[in-house]
């Protein structure tokens, strides 16, 4: 049963796979700008420290996700464009 969790301003749902051979700890992510993130540890500790250092990443991932939003803006601008097929 997945439990729900907040560390600071990110969401963190646990879920533990009690029922295969090898006991890992499902968690998905979400922090205050919308960016998910799912990863699997071995311990709840472990999980608990990915949502401290997801949190402290909050901030460059945020400000990556704006500059490439603005490089594209520019190339369109300027009339680049680069099709995707």
């Amino acid at each position: 049963m997945p439990k729900e969790f907040y560390y600071h301003d990110v969401k963190m749902v646990i879920t533990s796979d009690a029922d295969k051979n090898y006991k890992l700890y499902k968690v998905e992510l979400t922090d205050s700008n919308g960016f998910k993130s799912t990863v699997y540890e071995r311990t709840f500790y472990d999980a608990c420290e990915y949502a401290k250092y997801y949190f402290d990443t909050t901030e460059k991932r945020k400000n990556s996700y704006d500059s490439i939003g603005n490089m594209i803006e520019i190339d369109k601008k300027e009339g680049r464009d680069f099709p995707l097929d």
